[in-house]
């Protein structure tokens, strides 16, 4: 019998990073999901306008902070911070500069004729890093940044900050990696990346670090929540994940075995939930998972497949179960981005959603996917924001 009227409501949502795709057929269309398949007809699928056009009308270029932040509610009127200033909210300790500085996330990469070749968009393990920071340390041009390692959930050593103090210099413009874009000329971003050519590891397939997610840290950012929401929890392997849950003053849990990439434990995941759901007082609960976006960036759309299938395997079964047995009232899935295995690259557009709950009717879609959503009805933010109240 469902109890869902002597408890609080149970919401989950999973956002899973770049599932979505602007290409036919899709990773949605050619997987086997026949547990998705079975909460596609339980269900409704439509489309969602995660990350619709600026006030100009003009389309926003795709990100995973815009995007994760939009689907947690973030407000439409409000900017949404840099990469790298969600990031310190994952750092051990706080920040102790006492005036405002300049921030950037650094992606390992190689660099040709001026124009980025190729980068890697999770780290290349923990032994270029520390390489990294050693010869920082030795070298006096690097004095103008101080460099701040991050840690995972699982502990490791994924990625580094690069901070420096703003003196008025122009810090220069920094994209997100993009293959064939040219190289910072001007500004502070100029010169960290030609310094980050003697700091990289001799013997490494990389010749320098892209910066990119600028932002600018002040004195009084406010640190991460030591008395978080205990209604709304965020479960995630990547940093940028727990930064984001973090910034919005929410419960944040990692995952033993989470990497944020294709191999991550989507077992642990799917305990980390069960245990969330069942925890008195949350009403929502947020999953980010990453690897499908990783393999979008390898342009590998076999892996992308794969992964998809072990979710289908290892997570949608427990989401059945916790519908049957009152345990959930509410799942969404979705994606904060389109992400293209074919090109390797985010892209413009609306994304597919899952919803089964108890307003649903279900029996009208045959699958989670593309097609089926274009077919379903189509959610603004606010809409969105409606039905998570």
């Amino acid at each position: 019998m469902n109890n869902a009227s002597s408890r609080m409501r149970k919401r989950l949502v999973l956002i899973l990073d770049g599932l979505a795709e602007p290409d036919s057929p899709s990773t949605l269309q050619r997987a086997k999901t026949p547990y998705l398949d079975r909460l596609a007809q339980k269900g409704s699928v439509g489309l969602l306008d995660v990350q619709p056009c600026d006030r100009e009308g003009e389309p926003t270029q795709p990100t995973s902070e815009r995007g994760i932040l939009s689907l947690c509610g973030w407000p439409a009127d409000e900017t949404v911070p840099s990469r790298a200033l969600l990031l310190t909210q994952t750092l051990d300790k706080p920040l102790s500069f006492d005036c405002p500085h300049w921030v950037w996330l650094l992606n390992p990469a190689k660099i040709s004729g001026n124009r980025l070749e190729r980068y890697v968009e999770n780290s290349p393990g923990a032994l270029f890093w520390e390489e990294f920071l050693r010869r920082a340390a030795l070298d006096p041009a690097a004095s103008e940044f101080t460099f701040v390692p991050l840690r995972g959930s699982d502990g490791m050593l994924p990625r580094v900050l690069a901070f420096s103090r703003d003196t008025g210099d122009d810090p220069g413009k920094c994209f997100p990696p993009s293959r064939g874009l040219q190289i910072p000329g001007q500004g502070l971003a100029a010169m960290l990346v030609s310094l980050s050519g003697r700091l990289v590891p001799p013997n490494s397939e990389f010749n320098c670090v892209w910066p990119w997610g600028m932002g600018k840290w002040h004195p009084e950012t406010r640190s991460p929540n030591s008395d978080p929401n205990p209604a709304k929890w965020m479960i995630g392997a990547v940093p940028l994940a727990i930064g984001i849950g973090r910034s919005l003053g929410w419960h944040t849990q990692g995952v033993p075995g989470g990497t944020g990439d294709v191999n991550t434990s989507l077992e642990n995941k799917r305990e980390a939930i069960h245990c969330a759901l069942q925890t008195p007082h949350v009403s929502h609960v947020f999953c980010h998972i990453e690897g499908f976006d990783m393999a979008s960036h390898r342009r590998l759309p076999s892996q992308k497949r794969e992964f998809l299938e072990r979710f289908d395997r290892t997570i949608s079964p427990g989401l059945l179960d916790w519908l049957a047995n009152g345990l959930l009232d509410d799942v969404w899935i979705t994606s904060d981005h389109l992400s293209s295995p074919r090109t390797g690259d985010h892209a413009v557009g609306p994304v597919p959603y899952l919803h089964v709950g108890p307003t649903e009717i279900g029996g009208k879609n045959h699958r989670f996917s593309e097609d089926d959503a274009y077919l379903g009805n189509r959610m603004s933010l606010a809409d969105w924001n409606r039905a998570l109240e």
